[in-house]
């Protein structure tokens, strides 16, 4: 049960996008255009719980000045704890944060949050740190890690 819980709570993907501003009235972005189709993976993990966790995924990204939001498309995470191993599908999860300059953040409503730098010109790589924090069984744990997102 202790896998399933975790599984479905580390919802993985991270995100980030920039798009031109529009007559609409939209402030100019402060970074570059990383607007569109990503591949995302991040790697994630509790010495406590003896857990592991892999997320995988195709994400398309969105922004509206610098506020950006990520939608995966298709993909899943898998889990390992204390020997078990579970995986749960990610298809749906939306995500929301900023992009300012050369800096991307984000988190998701499951206790993750991501930070990382924007790579390349124009804009194809993003990369830094995942942290989340989730709660089982009463007492919460820290899963530290790392995120990676390539177009």
């Amino acid at each position: 049960m202790r896998t399933f819980v975790l599984a479905a709570s580390l919802l993985l993907v991270a995100g980030a996008a920039v798009t031109g501003c529009s007559a609409t009235g939209n402030t100019q972005p402060n970074g570059p255009d990383i607007s569109g189709a990503w591949t995302f993976s991040s790697n994630i993990s509790d010495a406590v719980l003896e857990a592991t966790c892999a997320g995988r995924a195709s994400v398309t990204v969105v922004q509206n000045g610098n506020s950006v939001t990520e939608t995966v498309t298709s993909g899943s995470n898998s889990c390992l704890v204390a020997g078990q191993g579970s995986q749960t599908p990610l298809t749906g999860t939306v995500f929301s944060g900023q992009v300012n300059s050369s800096s991307v953040s984000f988190g998701d409503n499951n206790g993750c949050t991501y930070s990382g730098t924007i790579k390349g010109t124009p804009a194809d790589t993003l990369t830094g740190n995942a942290n989340c924090v989730l709660t089982l069984n009463g007492a919460g744990y820290t899963f530290l890690g790392t995120w990676r997102q390539t177009r």
